[in-house]
């Protein structure tokens, strides 16, 4: 599946692209994309009316964290994702970010976290384009996680920045630090970034005009609206009723399948 295949239907206020991991293996632990960080904000940011490109770095299948299928479950945003027959088709087959060629199209880029972004996305140099890109260009730029480290794809971006990182106590309170290929707290200051960690597990956001920073998986809802505020305090013309929910609150989630709206 390519980019263009998914522009179809019609949208509502515009389109945000989501760019995860393609990597399953990190030091010596499976690893791969954190399913909430992908599934909370795709969930949230159709909900709020855009069009959502799944994209990775190889395409095709995103290998998922066995510990973040766990943490997914009992999130409710996170079984939506799931039970929808669309999403599953863009998790299994998702773009090749080499077939992005340029955000033009797009309103916002959401980096996605999971230790897997560890090992591909900081070395991508067609994701440094794209970020440079969006960044010359105005567009939201936001980072999740370890998605944050994709963002060192392109130094200059974190220059002087005020971010929030995946530091070196969160980490190690998940068993992590001594493991990793490199320390994205550590690299992080070496560009130049101006960070404000808080302590591990904490929900924490933080944005700097159009570069937003979430913390870790517990700051995925609160990034994913503090992305959709973003975008329209850019455009408030594109202030209208939100497209109709995934699934509105009310309804109980059904079996897995086709989700009218999505």
């Amino acid at each position: 599946m390519h980019e263009h295949e998914l522009k179809e239907n019609a949208v509502v206020k515009g389109s945000i692209l989501i760019v995860s991991t393609s990597c399953s293996k990190a030091a010596e632990f499976d690893t791969g994309a954190w399913l909430p960080d992908i599934a909370l904000p795709f969930v949230a940011f159709k909900n709020g009316g855009y069009d959502v490109t799944l994209s990775s770095i190889q395409g095709g299948s995103i290998p998922l964290d066995p510990a973040g299928l766990e943490a997914a479950k009992g999130l409710a945003d996170a079984e939506r994702f799931l039970n929808c027959e669309s999403a599953m088709q863009q998790l299994h087959h998702s773009v090749p970010l080499s077939s992005v060629e340029s955000v033009t199209t797009y309103s916002a880029i959401l980096l996605a976290g999971g230790h897997g972004a560890l090992e591909d996305m900081r070395s991508s140099k067609h994701l440094g384009q794209l970020l440079t890109e969006a960044h010359d260009r105005g567009c939201v730029v936001a980072a999740l996680a370890q998605g944050i480290s994709g963002l060192l794809s392109t130094p200059e971006l974190l220059r002087g920045k005020r971010m929030t990182p995946v530091g070196d106590a969160e980490e190690a309170s998940r068993g992590r630090l001594g493991v990793l290929s490199f320390s994205l707290e550590q690299e992080m200051r070496k560009a130049g970034a101006i960070l404000e960690p808080r302590g591990p597990k904490e929900c924490h956001v933080i944005r700097d005009n159009n570069l937003l920073t979430g913390q870790n998986s517990e700051s995925a809802e609160k990034l994913s609206q503090r992305v959709l505020e973003t975008l329209a305090e850019r455009c408030p013309h594109t202030i209208a009723p939100a497209a109709s929910p995934i699934i509105p609150s009310s309804h109980t989630i059904p079996a897995r399948g086709v989700i009218t709206g999505l």
